[in-house]
């Protein structure tokens, strides 16, 4: 049926209602582009008639990869407006190079390092000035919304991603998610399930890139995913015990339920030269880098390992004598190395190796510790649940506060300025505070400042810890299969 067929049809149909009121019809080229009144969506496909009230509107006509056209039309009463709008392809001028050539160019023989880099920034530069331009040429994928699994409590709105060719080569996750209110997550909803996914790249290694940042787009703006999942570790097919991140923020230390230890260099993303020898320094408790040497913390039973990230040896041993130390922690100057041991708190002096101080007599054993950011408190949780803030040098609760009875916001003003964390599903510090979700599939991530929230989702195994660097730039997340999804978040 050709166009003027269907516009005839349409005005017969809903010419009693032209007697009453005044209306709008309407034919658009392609049928199943997208009519807006005065901002509002009032339908998806075409014929279509609308019903107007006596006045002038604004009606737009859009549809992704067409070109959005502009009406202004005024409705007198009894009147009937007919309108048969052919929408254009977007003039997206594609890139002369492919998006390969684009993102990974090679070499030129009479190119120096420098003259190089500098064009890998320029052509990074153009691609991500394209993906902000939201060019369907540079178009990463498809996200499919999930309106079944919508959580009308978090947000949370859950995607599933068909990658275009190009893109398949990151590995990047099929699933995703945003996080929206209830009315956003509706008028999406209208606009249709499918929606546009754009990646953000960013320069990694000599010659290649990576996703920086991975958005949808709805409602003609972008959404973040999750602040793009950077990498993916793979160690032994082990549950994650512990994950620490350097003083510097250029490593990342694991251990797991094997007692395996492994440390990357976080901008290669590489293991640490020499990483083979680390596996067999077992360590039971979670581990922790020293604030300024190469130096990393073992705990095996009684005793504590300080091993050297650079010979690849041990330096020191510091021995307690209860059987089991549950956890260590650095003063912020690298002075002093404290332990949880049971009932009891141990200082040492790390260049003597003396004992400082034995903090005793407490009736809880304490699972965790942490030095506040100045050094003079501690944070000590125990095995009930609570945490207790003792003075560093004397060892007297200062005060006690029970987890469980504490808010979100209370929690993260309790814990923040704290290093090490003192939980394995809650961090936090000056720029983010993270948790590990209800169901432990992902990572729900907030901006300190802004307040805005995103949902990280990484690999499918379930989540036991997470971790965030002190500079607020990476955020980590081992889970139970022994993967570790790496976040660049600044």
């Amino acid at each position: 049926m050709n166009l003027i067929i269907w516009l005839v049809a349409l005005l017969l149909s809903f010419s009693v209602y032209a007697e009453e009121q005044g209306g709008l019809a309407i034919v658009t080229v392609p049928a199943d582009a997208e009519i807006y009144v005065n901002g509002e969506l009032k339908a998806n496909s075409s014929p279509a008639y609308l019903i107007l009230s006596e006045g002038k509107y604004q009606v737009e006509v859009k549809k992704p990869g067409k070109k959005t056209e502009t009406l202004e039309i005024a409705i007198g009463k009894d009147t009937v407006i007919k309108k048969e709008v052919v929408l254009s392809d977007l003039s997206v001028e594609l890139p002369k190079l492919s998006l390969n050539e684009m993102l990974n160019p090679t070499r030129d023989s009479f190119e120096t390092d420098d003259e190089f880099q500098q064009r890998r920034e320029n052509l990074l530069k153009q691609f991500n000035d394209a993906v902000q331009r939201h060019e369907t040429a540079f178009q990463a994928g498809i996200a499919t919304l999930n309106k079944d699994k919508y959580n009308i409590n978090t947000g949370v709105f859950p995607a599933q991603i068909e990658w275009a060719e190009w893109a398949k080569e990151y590995a990047l996750s099929d699933v995703s998610a945003i996080t929206v209110t209830r009315d956003d997550a509706k008028a999406m909803w209208a606009e249709g399930a499918r929606k546009p996914v754009f990646l953000y790249m960013q320069l990694s290694e000599i010659t290649k890139t990576k996703p920086d940042k991975q958005v949808i787009l709805a409602r003609e703006r972008e959404w973040a995913t999750a602040k793009y999942a950077t990498f993916t570790l793979q160690t032994l097919n082990d549950k994650i015990r512990s994950l620490s991140f350097s003083r510097d923020n250029t490593m990342l230390a694991m251990n797991n339920t094997s007692n395996s230890v492994f440390v990357w260099k976080l901008n290669s993303q590489k293991l640490l030269e020499g990483n083979h020898d680390l596996p067999r320094w077992g360590s039971q408790q979670p581990i922790h880098f020293h604030p300024q040497q190469p130096l990393i913390t073992r705990v095996s039973g009684s005793s504590i390992y300080l091993d050297n990230l650079i010979t690849y040896q041990w330096e020191q041993t510091f021995t307690t004598e209860l059987f089991m130390v549950f956890d260590t922690a650095f003063s912020p100057d690298g002075k002093i190395l404290a332990a949880a041991n049971a009932l009891r708190i141990i200082l040492w002096d790390m260049e003597s190796g003396v004992t400082l101080n034995t903090f005793k007599d407490f009736e809880d054993t304490f699972l965790r510790i942490s030095y506040s950011s100045d050094g003079k408190t501690i944070a000590a949780l125990n095995n009930t649940g609570k945490i207790q803030i003792l003075d560093a040098t004397t060892g007297k609760i200062l005060n006690t506060v029970e987890r469980d009875k504490l808010t979100q916001e209370q929690l993260l003003e309790s814990t923040r300025g704290y290093y090490p964390s003192l939980f394995d599903n809650f961090v936090a510090n000056t720029r983010h505070s993270a948790s590990i979700s209800t169901g432990k599939s992902f990572v729900i991530l907030t901006d300190a400042t802004t307040h805005e929230t995103y949902v990280l989702v990484g690999q499918p195994a379930e989540i036991s810890v997470i971790a965030l660097s002190r500079d607020g730039q990476w955020l980590a997340a081992g889970r139970v299969d022994g993967t570790i999804d790496l976040w660049k978040l600044l």
